[in-house]
């Protein structure tokens, strides 16, 4: 089986490549990575049985060469994701999300594979202060990033709905893990928490997000390979949610730092105070979550701290 993981340089990506590594050693993996500052590249090349190609989803060329070589399965992280830099390069986004996504989408239907799970994000359905959304829920974004994702959501339904194509979207919370970019809240915590600096909180630290661990992640992308129905829409969440400033604590407290090293700082605009979702169509596949916070926590500290060789050189490219 041949499976084009496009992003697989990224975060969630390359967790996934590890992952199919690992549990899936017959399979051929060709990874399609523009290779931005947040990417893996040199530790996806120590990886077996991955061919790396160095592309941007909108050079169809490119992506056609990958198809015609046969590809059964395709699974998209490529995506820029960081909020922050959305509010000062907007246009980044609308391309890249959109007609990036666009480009794969019709280079795809214009071959046969068994499957096409493409991956968004909590932050299309906007703000919710009680309960969790579900899959029929409308979108209401509310920054450059969430729209974007939910426009490119819009555009793979419809070529599901226009040609067939065999797709499977998953909108996702925020993951925890390795691999992941210090502009980020998790790693920038640790981060700043290991260098005895303070922990920046938006306003009082009371936005609260969901969670789950990649490994997680990587399990449930198995499960819609085999069990995910075309033209469906699933949730993928564990459940865990946090406010910001529990969070900062718990990693505060794991790293024998105290409260006093928190700062609040101003609002990020248009802060969504709530993202959840209700995972219950996705467990109806047989799925479920193997790791609760406290794991994922402690698990994912543990590798900033070992690892302080990666991230610390990644820091020059944080704008926030």
């Amino acid at each position: 089986m041949h499976i084009l993981v496009t992003g697989g340089c990224g975060f969630v990506g390359f967790n996934y490549v590890q992952h199919l590594v690992r549990n899936h050693p017959s399979y051929t993996i060709t990874v399609l990575d523009k290779v931005t500052y947040s990417a893996n590249e040199k530790a996806l090349s120590l990886l077996p049985n991955v061919t790396f190609v160095k592309g941007d989803l909108r050079d169809a060329a490119t992506i056609h060469r990958i198809f015609e070589k046969g590809v059964d399965y395709v699974v998209n992280f490529a995506s820029h994701s960081h909020v922050d830099r959305s509010f000062v390069t907007p246009h980044d986004f609308m391309d890249g999300n959109i007609l990036g996504i666009s480009t794969l989408l019709n280079v795809a239907r214009q071959y046969t594979i068994k499957k096409f799970i493409l991956f968004s994000t909590d932050e299309v359905y906007g703000t919710i202060r009680q309960g969790s959304f579900t899959e029929k829920d409308a979108l209401t974004p509310t920054n450059p990033y969430a729209t974007s994702k939910a426009c490119a959501d819009m555009v793979a339904l419809a070529y599901h709905q226009a040609y067939s194509l065999p797709l499977v979207l998953v909108r996702c919370v925020n993951n925890i893990g390795p691999y992941q970019h210090p502009e980020k809240v998790i790693p920038k915590f640790i981060a700043r928490a290991l260098e005895g600096k303070k922990l920046p909180l938006h306003d009082k630290g009371q936005h609260v997000r969901n969670w789950i661990y990649v490994q997680d992640t990587c399990n449930a992308v198995d499960v819609l390979l085999e069990k995910g129905v075309p033209g469906e829409i699933y949730n993928l969440s564990a459940g865990i949610e946090k406010t910001t400033k529990e969070l900062a604590l718990t990693i505060l407290k794991l790293l024998e730092r105290g409260e006093k090293n928190l700062v609040y700082v101003r609002d990020r605009k248009n802060n969504d105070l709530r993202y959840a979702l209700d995972n219950a169509k996705l467990c109806s596949l047989g799925w479920t979550p193997q790791y609760g916070f406290n794991e994922s926590i402690q698990e994912t500290i543990s590798w900033y701290k070992t690892h302080q060789d990666w991230w610390v050189p990644l820091q020059k490219d944080i704008i926030s």
